[in-house]
This record gives structure tokens, C-alpha cells and sequence, in this order.
């Protein structure tokens, strides 16, 4: 997806009404708000960033493997675990996804996440190093 300006440049609103009177009224300070912000974007005072593309959405089933004892080897840490979990939040940030879980209280990064059951075995035994 790339940019594409909505708003006519030449456009000229100047709107001094209260806020919130009628349906016509926020259609105008939408359409006002958006040309301010376009403007702004072409003169390089907002940045506009790509849309990043979430793999999974809310409810899906993801799968996490977790390994105790971070930092160590594989043959150094307790048996490694595959977790099922559903996905109830979805963050997109600048340059990263979160996704948030449920049962669990921090987010995870998209790349730490399995789609499928399948996938996440195959994953952990190479982790293992049982498919070399």
C-alpha cells in the first residue's frame, strides 16, 4: 500500500462552527482535519509508514514454543513446550506486530508465534536438531 492523497489540494476550508452540531458539520471538520493532515504529509512533517500486514487476527489459534531457562542451549534447558493460545489483541506498531494472548499478560512479537500445530513440531525438532 502506498500513499495516495483523498483531499483536493486547493481545497480551502476554513470552518469556525461548534463542533459536534450536526452530521453535516462533522463531515466538514472530517474532510478539514483530513486536508490538514495530507498537507502535512507532503511537506514532510508527518511521516506516512507503510501498513504492516498481520499474520493472524483476533480469535485465531497460534502456538509458542517455550524453552525454560532463555539464553542457554537446548540440550541445557528443561524439555521445550509447545503452547496453544488464542489471539485477542493485535498491535500494529511501526516496524513490528504484537500480538496479545489469551492467558498471557505480555505481548509477543510476530515472529515468536507458529500458525499451525504441524508447523510448530516441525520447528521444535529442529530445534532439537532431529531433522539434520
Amino acid at each position: 500500500m502506498s500513499y495516495e492523497r483523498i483531499t483536493d489540494r486547493d481545497l480551502v476550508l476554513n470552518l469556525n462552527v461548534n463542533q459536534g452540531t450536526t452530521d453535516l458539520t462533522k463531515y466538514f471538520l472530517f474532510t478539514q482535519r483530513l486536508w490538514e493532515l495530507e498537507n502535512a504529509i507532503e511537506k514532510g512533517e508527518l511521516r506516512f509508514y507503510e501498513r504492516l500486514k498481520p499474520k493472524y487476527k483476533v480469535g485465531d489459534i497460534v502456538y509458542f514454543i517455550h524453552i525454560k531457562g532463555y539464553g542457554k542451549t537446548i540440550e541445557e534447558c528443561a524439555t521445550p513446550t509447545i503452547f496453544e493460545f488464542v489471539v485477542r489483541r493485535v498491535y500494529c506498531g511501526k516496524s513490528k506486530i504484537t500480538y496479545y494472548l489469551k492467558n498471557v499478560s505480555m505481548g509477543i512479537d510476530e515472529d515468536l508465534l507458529i500458525g499451525t500445530r504441524e508447523e510448530a513440531e516441525k520447528r521444535l525438532k529442529e530445534m532439537k536438531g532431529e531433522n539434520k
